[in-house]
């Protein structure tokens, strides 16, 4: 069948099964729609989401025997009531036949209960990956029925609810959870529930497979809510994800020749006029040679390709994470090259430059850990990071060395100064003490390796800021070495050099804010 446009080719692979294409009724609507795969009933996911049919059919079983003990107790005693009744009244015709009677309400909601801890056992056989302090497994009764007639999840730490249905494609999202005692309505569902059919039961948090259903079958985006759509388990879920659809697109459809098309096609549209289900099976069942070998031999080419979408998908889906998905993980949980960029010194940038380059090359060595097919993915993201690192630690450097070029701006302007300048900055205003006083505290700055770089740029900045632009002055000392130019000593600029002190001035306020945003970043 078609797979649904709400989810991705991943969901369909691990979680639908694979069905010939057909066309379905509307019942409530009108009109008709092609039919996705069915997938997993909403217990199964509710429970587990186990990513294999054979862990799935496990739930199910578990899950359908659940209750039975008590409804085939209650069943008996309800043929004891209708057998002692008759009885009755066959003894005195005059006697009115009482109905078994119903369970009270407290009865109903302790037998509801009971039923759901004995799912809650289910679920607990279930590895949970994903810890979260308040999650709940959650049942909806109608109609005095003992079991769920539907199942959901609500996480409610992060306020989000998922659920499916067997024909549905994909994971329904609804942002919110219910409160005990109010209606409910989840995602699936055309009605909420009254807050007393509601059952909720605590557990862990988030199986694998749920996970794995809710990245690739989430029919909203984001499927995860910011709160935990960081943790290295979801991030590992949505990159196991992109490794499957990655695969699925390496797969062919199927062929068909133009008899197979032809047949296939004249199939739908019969059945689009039909007004029953069982009038739209029939088109299928009543086809004759050659047709119903043409439908035949195309309808297995379409199991073909589900076939191996499925072993695809698997295999690298598994039971629990990838290899190269937790390598992939570890790599991105050591590698952050945005601590060079957050560093105030560069000190402190090159601790962060040897440790990142190190650990890259721990992590490189794991690469042959891994299937051979995914070795040269790995390489990539190792190169790719590796590049990264040496980029912001390159950055880095270059704010370093406008940090040199300012030391060496105010060695040159003290030398000068204090061999030619004389008097007080009141007396004198070009050659006074100010200038001295502040080329020297941007050496002190610059002598201390613990000095953040931002600060020293500020502080260059404003002593550029209340510099004259005298022959000497301390802001020509600096725009020598910041643009290569001779502008000290000269008498007179030329036109291209009449705004050099507010172009310097831009410059630096730039490059300070930048190196202020980059550092405050890690706050």
């Amino acid at each position: 069948m078609p797979k649904s446009k709400n989810t991705t080719p991943a969901y369909n692979a691990l979680f639908q099964e694979h069905e010939p294409p057909s066309v379905g009724k509307n019942e409530r609507r009108g009109g008709h729609f092609m039919k996705v795969d069915k997938g997993q009933s909403c217990h199964v996911f509710a429970i587990a989401s186990a990513p294999t049919w054979e862990r799935s059919n496990e739930v199910n079983v578990a899950y359908s025997n659940i209750g039975t003990e008590r409804a085939m107790e209650r069943l008996n005693r309800q043929f004891q009531h209708e057998f002692a009744e008759e009885d009755k009244q066959r003894l005195n015709r005059d006697y009115v036949i009482q109905p078994f009677p119903e369970p009270s309400e407290e009865e109903r909601t302790e037998e509801r209960m009971s039923n759901m801890r004995e799912i809650l056992d289910v679920r607990n056989r279930q590895e949970t990956v994903l810890p979260v302090e308040n999650m709940y497994l959650c049942g909806g009764f109608r109609e005095g029925k003992m079991t769920p007639e539907h199942m959901w999840v609500e996480d409610h730490s992060n306020n989000i609810s998922y659920d499916t249905f067997i024909d549905r494609g994909g994971i329904a999202v609804v942002n919110g959870v219910g409160k005990d005692g109010k209606p409910f309505k989840p995602g699936c569902e055309g009605h909420a529930f009254n807050g007393k059919d509601i059952g909720r039961i605590k557990v862990d948090g988030y199986t694998y497979g749920q996970l794995i259903a809710i990245a690739s079958g989430a029919e909203k985006k984001p499927p995860f809510p910011n709160s935990i759509a960081n943790t290295p388990q979801v991030l590992m879920a949505m990159e196991t994800v992109k490794l499957v659809n990655e695969a699925l697109e390496k797969i062919p459809g199927p062929i068909l020749t133009e008899d197979e098309k032809r047949v296939v096609k004249a199939v739908q549209e019969e059945q689009l006029t039909k007004d029953s289900d069982t009038a739209i099976k029939k088109v299928v069942t009543d086809l004759k040679q050659p047709e119903k070998g043409f439908y035949e031999s195309a309808m297995a080419k379409y199991a073909e390709v589900g076939r191996l979408q499925r072993e695809a998908a698997r295999a690298i889906v598994g039971t629990g994470f990838h290899p190269f998905v937790k390598l992939n993980q570890e790599l991105n949980d050591a590698i952050k090259p945005e601590q060079i960029t957050q560093s105030k010194t560069l000190k402190e940038a090159h601790g962060h430059y040897e440790t990142l380059i190190n650990k890259i090359n721990e992590l490189e060595e794991k690469k042959n850990t891994l299937p051979a097919e995914y070795q040269d993915k790995f390489q990539e993201k190792i190169d790719t990071l590796r590049n990264s690192v040496q980029t912001q630690f390159d950055a880095k450097v270059k704010v370093r060395e406008t940090v040199e070029q300012i030391r060496r701006a105010a060695t040159s302007y003290l030398e000068w100064s204090n061999q030619n300048a004389t008097g007080w900055r009141l007396t004198n205003w070009s050659y006074g003490s100010y200038g001295r006083e502040q080329a020297q505290k941007l050496l002190d700055m610059i002598k201390n390796e613990d000095t953040p770089m931002a600060n020293i740029l500020k502080v260059a900045n404003e002593t550029v800021n209340t510099s004259g632009t005298n022959k000497n002055s301390f802001s020509r000392y600096l725009h020598d070495e910041l643009k290569g130019t001779h502008l000290v000593g000269k008498d007179t600029l030329t036109e291209k050099f009449k705004n050099y002190k507010e172009e310097m001035k831009t410059q630096l306020r730039v490059e300070t804010e930048k190196e202020e945003n980059n550092t405050r970043a890690r706050i």
